[in-house]
């Protein structure tokens, strides 16, 4: 009768099992038919649009076809209007792998005080000294730089209507920063 017993439990054991394992191979499987469904059409959506324009910012630009680009409005709680702009480009869909991520961010923020070129001094002293440059990108001025300190990421604060279109590149490596800069070569404000 023991024999029995354990066999009735250890087959009660094995069918929970059984049932756990199936449900979450079901699950991986669902969700890998889903990504990759979303990434074919995030993939042909890239290709067809290199050329990326950001109407509410007065902003197009270009990026390599295997990039992702996402623009979106911060809203004000109180007043549900929009306070600044962000958007990012990233060389990845979901999750990034370290030794090649690529993630251009970038904000727009127009509710503070309105500045002009004489901020730029002020600015410089955010970056490490030998890699801060005053440029121009599309005819705007602008300073870039690597940041100090433990995130040392590269940075381009460009002035556009009085306020800082602050972008931040991700993994301060020099082939990240040629990408930037491959990037913002081709921006264009409407």
């Amino acid at each position: 009768m023991t024999v029995t017993t354990f066999s009735k439990t250890l087959a009660g054991i094995l069918f929970i099992f059984l049932i756990f394992g199936a449900f979450f191979l079901g699950f991986k499987f669902k969700e890998k038919e889903q990504s990759t469904i979303t990434q074919t059409s995030s993939i042909k959506e890239k290709t067809n649009k290199n050329i990326h324009t950001f109407t509410e910012l007065g902003l197009t630009f270009q990026v390599p076809d295997d990039f992702y680009v996402n623009f979106e409005p911060q809203l004000n709680l109180d007043t549900q209007k929009p306070y600044a702009y962000t958007f990012t480009v990233q060389n990845y869909n979901d999750s990034p792998t370290p030794e090649l991520s690529y993630q251009l961010y970038g904000i727009y923020q127009f509710d503070g005080e309105k500045i002009d070129e004489s901020i730029l001094p002020e600015l410089k002293n955010e970056m490490n000294t030998n890699t801060a440059n005053e440029i121009t990108v599309a005819g705007l001025p602008a300073i870039q730089g690597q940041i100090k300190g433990e995130r040392q990421r590269w940075v381009t604060y460009i002035i556009k209507d009085g306020y800082l279109l602050k972008l931040y590149t991700s993994e301060p490596t020099e082939e990240n920063r040629l990408i930037t800069e491959q990037i913002l070569s081709t921006f264009k404000f409407l």
